[in-house]
């Protein structure tokens, strides 16, 4: 009798066990396409800090972002983006990007003054402290050379 209640006990435990989906974990994702080429922002697992390819950091005050994406696993390249609040801060929709900055193949590239760059905030979870935006950018080195950056998309918890 005394396996039977033990037994029971077992089952009835396992049975109301459910999987608390309020635990998962986020994983940052930041990626476009440059020239029509996938980037990824990766970095190499350190010992003693891990890694940190993204940093994202959203001013719910102001409305202004500004993130930082790199990859050191496939080449030096990193994305910097910012959107401040003289126009308004970031809104839901489509929003005029006023700063962004590519090191890319050793070559900085800034934002093209002469062309449409757009930032869309599909998503603002502030209870989770997570951002979801689409991006496009023009952007132009001294030099002269262009890079078009399509298809971005990140998905990114922010701080503070």
């Amino acid at each position: 009798m005394k396996y039977f209640i033990l037994i029971s006990i077992f089952i009835f435990m396992l049975l109301s066990c459910r999987k608390d989906e309020s635990n998962t974990i986020h994983r940052d994702v930041f990626k476009c396409e440059i020239n029509g080429v996938p980037w990824e922002a990766k970095c190499v697992e350190g010992p003693l800090f891990g890694c940190n390819e993204i940093d994202c950091q959203y001013y719910e005050n102001s409305s202004s972002l500004e993130i930082v994406a790199s990859n050191t696993v496939d080449d030096t390249s990193s994305f910097h983006i910012y959107v401040n609040s003289n126009n308004g801060g970031l809104q839901i929709g489509e929003n005029i990007l006023e700063y962004t900055r590519l090191s890319f193949n050793n070559i900085r590239y800034n934002i093209d003054p002469c062309c449409n760059s757009t930032l869309e905030l599909l998503a603002l979870q502030k209870d989770k402290k997570v951002i979801e935006c689409n991006f496009s950018v023009k952007l132009v080195s001294e030099a002269g050379d262009t890079v078009l950056v399509s298809r971005g998309y990140f998905k990114s918890k922010y701080r503070p």
